[in-house]
């Protein structure tokens, strides 16, 4: 107790040693978060669409009909959404939407 007193006198800050571990994982989950938020805003409008509704669970077939493109357009973009995200399979589309926050019903 002694030594955070006089380190916050000195100006400094003080953390218990038991709590920086779990500080510094919080600090690299928001930077980690903050990277994905980052790439997930450098996508096109229409590579949102498409990951958005590739999460959903649609497939390729369905994605076309619904944004009017053939599914091979689809896959393309899939494909560039799956470079810009580092993603590879289609569960990664679900935990980045779901860390994001943009996987909300679609009801």
């Amino acid at each position: 107790m002694l030594e955070a007193i006089r380190a916050v006198a000195r100006g400094q800050t003080w953390v218990r040693p038991d709590a920086a571990p779990i500080l510094a994982a919080g600090w690299a989950r928001r930077s980690a978060q903050g990277e994905l938020r980052r790439r997930y805003d450098s996508l096109s409008d229409r590579e949102r669409e498409v990951f958005r509704l590739v999460a959903f669970g649609h497939p390729s077939s369905r994605i076309g009909r619904i944004l009017h493109i053939s599914g091979k357009t689809v896959d393309t973009y899939r494909r560039r959404v799956n470079e810009k995200l580092e993603l590879s399979e289609r569960a990664d589309y679900v935990r980045i939407a779901l860390e994001l926050g943009i996987l909300v019903s679609e009801r």
